[in-house]
């Protein structure tokens, strides 16, 4: 049969025609020879002509089976052709039938009209050369498919899933009115053509093995790949379960989308190709749907949004068919995206690398041969597909979490020390309470739990932060989460509790109490030794409490900067106090879980308990009418056994404002070593050996060694902006020329309080020297630090002199004097 004839075209389409003739037929290409991977897709227009002389246009489209045999395999054409049909001609009827019957008076119209349709010529059932499938042509109505280099929108995409969710909901809803019906008239089409993995699943475990695994990017990230693509995908399929199951289109991609646009508003949609649906949970076209071809910065902003859209729609549509919904909750759902992803991941990275951002020119499928479709080589990969593997195998975690361990597996017994035997769980949100890569150390999830109790039937809202290990493999290392998802818990299950119970033992009624509630917390599941990824920690959620961060790129005014340093001071002199008092308990209960790093230690031996990561954005203030009333610290990853100093050093030089710092650096210091030796009086130590001046010794030795962080932690962290829901990128992912010029300004000024620091004890004819140390250090920096004409007017009432100095540091580094 030559490609551009159809055999007996007008038998072929006599059940839409009737009686009226076909006066000619215009067949050309549809799309270019080898553009579409299962077929080939024709341009039918046909001019018919009714008893009375009357003509008509209409214009269709032919599927055709390819003629390479090799693809034929892969697509299993003798099934999925006769499944095709089948589709159109019994399925939709049926759909459309029950929802009339049900009372639904505007049926949805989501699939392109069947012409006419056929296996072969002959009448039998075996699939040949002469089979096609003739649909209407959705862009005479004005349909288009959206450039799959470009993706869905926000609008578009949730237009799309509006129309996914009547898809899926409508053949679930027949199943549970009428299960015998279903049971006879609809599932034996419903058949997996790859019951066992196929063709198509070794084909991705090769290439994707073969082009990915020689791309540095992925040099860290190469077992989570090879344990994906490697999974058997008939192991996923055997986990389906009831209720959710229906009928799934198995290819819910951007090509086989079409949507209808008014004034650049999507209005309508349309979906074709139904060669692979199947029995199967609806999550396994929504998490294609959304991985392959909803615009990346769509997705980073808005995942939540959108699945929690498309869910709103589902059990609307089951409600508007008179479905019960009770098991069809959004946690449902996502236990459903959980097990789904196990298929629904090698799926999609092969489509994202040799289907939809491939290069329009590369690849190409030969339909006279019998041979796989040329991919290109491993250059080929475009940039985009690089970037969504990539951000990909990141959040394959993601969509674990977001039903199983952002379900947070077995969170009952997780909970079970609050719940005691009377509460149970009765309902469950999880989202993400940060964006990803806004915490470095974690994955930070928001958790919503409602419980009812038992014996009284009382209800209650349990609102908590569920702090997971983090996500990226580099930060794993970097955080040593064996080792600081230990030491969290045992800060909140140890450390606080002892603070606590000294300090009323001591008479104190108002204790330490600025750190959120630890409800609950684990390591594994399996109660070993290893950290791994259903590690977690349940925490207070404080911002239902009133409290919020401080915007990192505003920094801390001067008022709250004092309530926090007052704060501050106490959380560093209980633990000390408990050192200087009760030392066997301290050694017991507080020193076993703080690293003890080499300096700086406190020079007189005192050293406390400290953050050692006191920035902006591991401090919550409350405020009322814009003043701070209540502070609390979180992020307890790696709390240490070191000089206060440290803690205070660095809050001050990386979260504090520039202005306030000039103005009024001294004056903090001094506000903060009072409040420091009134906490350590108000428990019975002997103050004398905490001095002002000593503890400006301190603040000296920590300079030179915490300006390194706050240097890092200014230059790749603080004062990053990011475009609004893109992911922040990690440390190691950045460049100096990154580098904004308002933290390049921070660090020069940083520099330059470090180097003055270390000459305390400097006179009028020395100021000459520190500007020659301030530059030397500036240039050995490998981003330019502009010094010049750099000026801070300053005034040391205790951290320098009793003098006050103008001092220049631009050109040669001249001084002056006051």
């Amino acid at each position: 049969m030559n490609k551009l004839e159809i055999q007996n075209l007008e038998s072929l389409i006599k059940p839409r025609i009737g009686d009226k003739k076909l006066l000619n037929s215009t067949i050309t290409w549809l799309t270019s020879p080898g553009d579409n991977y299962s077929g080939i897709l024709l341009k039918v227009d046909i001019t018919l002509e009714n008893e009375k002389n009357e003509k008509e246009e209409i214009h269709g489209v032919a599927k055709l089976i390819t003629p390479n045999e090799f693809m034929q395999q892969v697509f299993n054409i003798q099934v999925t052709c006769h499944k095709e049909i089948a589709f159109y001609k019994e399925i939709v009827p049926a759909l459309r039938e029950f929802q009339k019957e049900l009372g639904v008076e505007e049926v949805p119209d989501l699939f392109p009209e069947l012409y006419g349709a056929r296996v072969n010529l002959h009448g039998g059932e075996r699939v040949d050369e002469n089979a096609v499938i003739l649909l209407e042509n959705l862009a005479e109505a004005g349909y288009v498919t959206v450039d799959r280099l470009e993706g869905f929108d926000l609008e578009t995409s949730k237009t799309v899933l509006k129309n996914l969710a009547n898809f899926h909901a409508v053949p679930l809803a027949l199943k549970l009115s009428r299960p015998a019906f279903f049971e006879e008239q609809i599932k034996p089409f419903l058949i997996d053509q790859y019951p066992h993995g196929g063709v198509t699943p070794h084909i991705v475990q090769i290439l994707l093995l073969e082009f990915l695994g020689t791309q540095p990017e992925f040099e860290d990230l190469m077992s989570k790949l090879e344990e994906i693509v490697e999974r058997p995908r008939h192991e996923a399929l055997e986990e389906r379960i009831e209720p959710f199951l229906t009928i799934a289109h198995g290819d819910m991609w951007t090509n086989n989308i079409m949507v209808k646009f008014d004034d650049e508003k999507p209005v309508a949609t349309k979906f074709i190709d139904f060669q692979n649906y199947a029995y199967r949970s609806p999550a396994v076209d929504l998490f294609l749907l959304l991985w392959t071809s909803v615009q990346k910065h769509v997705l980073e902003e808005h995942l939540d949004e959108l699945i929690e859209y498309y869910h709103g729609e589902f059990v609307e549509n089951l409600e508007r068919l008179k479905c019960d919904i009770t098991q069809f909750s959004l946690d449902s759902l996502l236990d459903e995206i959980r097990v789904a992803a196990k298929y629904a991941v090698p799926h999609a990275l092969f489509m994202i690398v040799f289907v939809v951002f491939c290069k329009k020119e590369v690849i190409s499928i030969d339909q006279s041969s019998n041979k796989l479709p040329d991919f290109g080589t491993k250059d080929d990969i475009t940039d985009e597909a690089r970037d969504r593997v990539l951000y990909m195998l990141r959040l394959e975690t993601f969509f674990k979490k977001m039903s199983g361990g952002d379900k947070i597996d077995n969170l009952g017994q997780l909970l079970k020390n609050y719940t005691g035997g009377s509460k149970k769980i009765v309902d469950t949100k999880v989202s993400r309470l940060t964006a990803l890569g806004e915490n470095y150390g974690s994955t930070l999830l928001k958790v919503d739990i409602s419980l009812k109790n038992d014996n009284d039937d009382s209800e209650e809202e349990l609102h908590v932060v569920a702090k997971c290990i983090p996500e990226d493999e580099v930060l794993k290392e970097v955080f040593n989460i064996q080792v600081s998802c230990k030491v969290e818990i045992a800060f909140y299950d140890t450390i606080v509790p002892t603070l606590q119970q000294f300090q009323r033992d001591k008479g104190v009624e108002e204790v330490v109490d600025f750190f959120p509630r630890m409800y609950a917390s684990r390591i594994n599941l399996n109660g070993g030794e290893l950290v791994d990824e259903n590690a977690v920690l349940l925490l207070e959620n404080l911002k239902g409490a009133g409290y919020q961060n401080v915007n990192r790129l505003e920094s801390l005014d001067l008022q709250t900067i004092k309530f926090i340093l007052k704060n501050l001071a106490a959380f560093h002199a209980v633990p000390l106090a408990l050192k200087l008092l009760k030392p066997d308990i301290f050694q017991v209960k507080i020193k076993p879980f703080l690293k003890d790093p080499n300096p700086p230690r406190s020079k007189g031996g005192h050293n406390p308990l400290v953050h050692n990561d006191m920035w902006i954005n591991n401090i919550m203030v409350k405020f009322d009418e814009d003043q701070p009333v209540g502070v609390k610290f979180v992020d307890f990853q790696m709390p240490t056994y070191q000089s206060p100093a440290t803690d205070l050093f660095f809050l001050l030089l990386s979260s504090v404002k520039k202005d306030v710092l000039e103005k009024h650096f001294d004056h903090l210091i001094e506000f903060y070593h009072k409040n420091f030796v009134d906490q350590l009086r108000i428990l019975g130590c002997e103050i004398s050996p905490f001095s002002l001046e000593k503890f400006l010794e301190e603040l000296k030795s920590v300079s030179s060694i915490k300006l390194t962080q706050v240097i890092f932690m200014t230059a790749f962290v603080i004062f990053q902006e990011h475009e609004e829901g893109s992911r922040i990128k990690l440390p190691h992912e950045r460049t100096f020329e990154e580098i904004p010029e308002i933290a390049k300004e921070r660090i020069v000024f940083a520099v330059f309080i470090s180097v003055l620091k270390r000459h305390i004890k400097a006179v009028e004819g020395e100021i000459r020297d520190m500007g020659k140390s301030f530059e030397i250090y500036l240039e050995s920096f490998p981003f330019n630090l502009d010094a010049s004409n750099y000026k801070l007017r300053l005034q040391p009432s205790c951290m320098y002199r009793r003098t006050e100095y103008n001092a220049n540091f631009g050109g040669g580094g001249g001084g002056g004097g006051g």
